[in-house]
């Protein structure tokens, strides 16, 4: 008798196993979604006091985003806590969560929220956006607080920084689940849209030489809008509809134009597809563009 109900208990479970699917990998999960990096409209978090959009304006961004076929949220902080739910609300299906500063209490508590709230929606933590590059912190300092983060929350971790340190600093791979890459063929004079995108391919494939076994996402990739000769909506639009037919997986960057309260330079305002009022560029009525990895 009981040979035969732990033979029917191991029965029970390999039918189990077999009607319940493995959850997908993070490699999976960014070939097979639409990205978007986001920073929100009306955000001026460098003013004395910090200035936050309110949940209406945050809403009206997240489904623009959504009502254009985006399906993945990228965010470089995770200060504002109500963007989890609000993307889950309106049909956002994975969100990568970024952490600005990856020693902050504040930013760790409502990571830790968002994960427990949402464990679906989170698909994996970026710990820190261009710090190495920018001397905020060490890639020691950094790899303890990704080492901790993924302890933390069970996810999956990444931190991004351009190109070149990402290719010079193996230690980065070695502390990440994942790569997250920015990569702009602006900031090496690839201006002219099929040859940004030559350049962008030609980023790709020495990233992916080095760590050919790493999931790899180019999280800011794009031409600006304006701001220099040779940019425009035009050469924007055209610049993404070229990537999306390659191998690349990529986010677009960014959702909407800067305000000059948030960032200065004509060049930093104009990445998003967007302006920052939310009306459209010409980019938008050609999306949802990624067709290759799908």
């Amino acid at each position: 008798m009981r040979k035969s109900r732990l033979i029917c208990s191991l029965l029970l479970m390999c039918l189990r196993a077999v009607a319940e699917p493995s959850p997908p990998t993070i490699a999976k999960i960014l070939a097979q979604t639409h990205w978007i990096s986001y920073a929100p409209t009306h955000y001026y978090p460098g003013e004395t006091p910090p200035v936050y959009p309110d949940i209406e304006s945050l809403t009206a961004d997240l489904n623009t985003l959504r009502a254009a076929g985006f399906d993945g949220l990228i965010t470089y902080s995770a200060e504002l806590g109500s963007i989890p739910s609000l993307a889950e609300k309106v049909g956002f299906r994975w969100m990568l969560i970024g952490i600005w500063d990856p020693w902050s209490p504040k930013e760790r508590l409502e990571l830790l929220k968002a994960v427990k709230e949402h464990p679906k929606l989170i698909a994996g933590v970026i710990v820190g956006n261009e710090g190495m590059l920018s001397g905020r912190y060490t890639i020691n300092s950094l790899c303890e607080a990704m080492n901790d983060l993924h302890r933390m929350t069970s996810k999956p971790v990444s931190s991004t920084e351009p190109v070149d340190w990402v290719l010079g600093e193996r230690r980065l791979a070695e502390c990440s689940s994942f790569l997250t890459v920015n990569a702009h063929p602006y900031f090496s004079n690839h201006v002219e849209p099929e040859d940004a995108v030559r350049w962008t391919i030609m980023t790709w494939n020495a990233i992916r030489q080095r760590y050919p076994r790493m999931p790899l996402l180019f999280k800011e990739v794009g031409l600006p809008s304006r701001g220099a000769p040779g940019l425009s909506e035009e050469s924007q639009k055209e610049y993404y509809q070229r990537l999306a037919h390659t191998e690349v997986v990529f986010s677009y960057f960014e959702a909407f134009d800067a305000d000059p309260r948030f960032k200065r330079g004509a060049i930093e305002q104009a990445w998003g597809l967007w302006r920052s009022d939310r009306t459209p560029k010409a980019i938008v009525g050609t999306l949802p563009l990624k067709v290759a990895n799908k």
